[in-house]
């Protein structure tokens, strides 16, 4: 079973890092200090980032990594690297295809394209883990952003949900909203009261991976079988104040 070590970057980021011998496989970048502090503990000069979308949380340690670390090779799509704040030298720049098969340091990666959140949005995923980005997270979901559209969202949240089908996976999202996200979920109760004996072992360990067994069970967004209730949902955790647990 793939090991995948766990970064925290600015408020609520995660960075995750696979390491291959040599070479550290990075996904998601939003700052560049825990990321350099890994590849010196480790002595590691070979780097490879994924990247999942454009926003600066997600790509602000880019630059810096790659002034320091010029063989870097960065992968993601042609319009996420057109959308990424900074230019990302065309020599680093390693073009990926949603739904087509790539290779790094021996394993074999796929993405799936997962707009919504924002235009443009990529899951990676490799054996039975998943790095969902801004798509899914710890009984959430991505909020639509102005260029996002929350019909897409829904339907990424499908692609996903098909795509793992009956096999279980592992998935690594890209901030910590465990708490907040808990939060709306049990104010959702009167409807569905199963997730209420979990609360406290899910406030005793929020932190990833999580199992997408229990997404689809106990994410209100996961759980959405269609758009209007999806839609619904999504537009009242965008107004809910989080009260204490």
């Amino acid at each position: 079973m793939l090991h995948v070590d766990i970064l925290s970057a600015l408020s609520d980021n995660y960075i995750y890092v696979l390491r291959r011998e040599d070479l550290a496989i990075v996904i998601d970048i939003g700052e560049f200090a825990p990321v350099q502090a890994y590849l010196e503990q480790h002595q590691l000069q070979k780097v490879a980032v994924l990247i999942t979308h454009k926003h600066f949380d997600h790509v602000s340690g880019l630059e810096a990594l790659l002034e320091a670390y010029p063989q870097t090779k960065v992968y993601t799509k042609q319009e996420i690297f057109a959308s990424i704040p900074f230019q990302v030298p065309e020599a680093a720049r390693c073009y990926v295809t949603p739904g087509q098969k790539f290779i790094l340091g021996g394993l074999e990666f796929l993405a799936l394209d997962t707009p919504g959140h924002t235009d443009q949005h990529l899951v990676f995923t490799t054996e039975n883990l998943m790095f969902t980005g801004d798509l899914i997270f710890n009984l959430g979901c991505g909020r639509v952003m102005p260029d996002g559209d929350y019909l897409k969202l829904y339907n990424s949240l499908q692609l996903v949900k098909d795509f793992i089908g009956e096999q279980e996976f592992k998935l690594y999202p890209g901030h910590e909203y465990t708490l907040g996200n808990l939060a709306y979920a049990l104010a959702l109760a009167e409807q569905d009261s199963t997730l209420v004996p979990l609360k406290e072992q899910i406030i005793a360990h929020p932190q990833p991976p999580i199992k997408f067994s229990e997404q689809l069970a106990y994410n209100p967004f996961l759980r959405a079988t269609d758009f209007p209730t999806f839609k619904q949902l999504r537009q009242g955790k965008d107004t809910f104040v989080v009260p204490k647990l």
